[in-house]
């Protein structure tokens, strides 16, 4: 009996003209749309520059937007929430703080920079406290020097 079933279910895997189906997965899917794309070199460049900026590259920033003469009015259009220079500097520093282990300091800096942020968002106090007490350092792990 179990012999039937499966001989219903290989058919129900096959096209009309008897063919197997193709089942592809969602990265194959992805894959193949990706791959359908045509970016030009200046849309590559501006989302080079937009992940520079966002992730506080700044000074690689100023020198990818030279060396790929990339205009200034776009660089303008990508900033991320139209942040200015001092702004993306104060993003930094905290930043910088919360790699360092330096949780006490990264308050301190958010609180001055952003007095607002953590009253609203209570998540992120939370957050950075377990930092703190757990000793956290932003590190990133070399998975090859794993035994």
């Amino acid at each position: 009996m179990s012999s039937g079933n499966n001989n219903n279910n290989n058919n129900n895997n096959r096209d009309r003209d008897g063919s197997a189906e193709k089942s592809s997965t969602p990265l194959e899917e992805w894959m193949d749309a990706l791959g359908k794309m045509t970016l030009k070199r200046n849309e590559i460049n501006l989302l080079i520059m937009d992940y520079l900026i966002s992730e506080g590259f700044k000074e690689a920033a100023e020198r990818f937007k030279s060396e790929a003469n990339i205009d200034s009015n776009k660089v303008t259009d990508i900033k991320t929430y139209n942040e200015t220079d001092d702004q993306i500097d104060q993003r930094i520093a905290v930043r910088s703080e919360i790699e360092n282990g330096n949780i006490e300091q990264a308050i301190r800096l958010i609180n001055d920079f952003y007095p607002e942020l953590i009253d609203n968002n209570r998540h992120i106090h939370f957050k950075l406290q377990v930092c703190r007490v757990f000793g956290f350092r932003w590190e990133y792990t070399n998975t090859a020097s794993l035994p």
